[in-house]
């Protein structure tokens, strides 16, 4: 059995992965309202600690519902 270190046909590693820290590959959304969730189906804890790329949900194309609604409560 080849261990890890030994394949170079698969590119680069993750650091995180290769330290064992708790992390996701995900990109957290983060709603208006301030809910959260993951692009990685795998995810099971939204928190932004554990994502290196945090996004606020108006940045999506196209935006989020939630954004233009929390938006024109703010211009109302």
């Amino acid at each position: 059995m080849r261990q890890e270190q030994d394949r170079p046909d698969e590119g680069p590693r993750c650091g995180e992965c290769m330290a064992q820290l708790d992390h996701c590959h995900g990109t957290l959304i983060i709603h208006a309202e301030g809910s959260a969730e993951c692009t990685s189906s795998e995810c099971t804890m939204p928190f932004a600690d554990r994502h290196l790329w945090v996004l606020d949900c108006a940045a999506l194309l196209p935006e989020c519902a939630c954004a233009a609604e929390y938006q024109g409560a703010l211009t109302a």
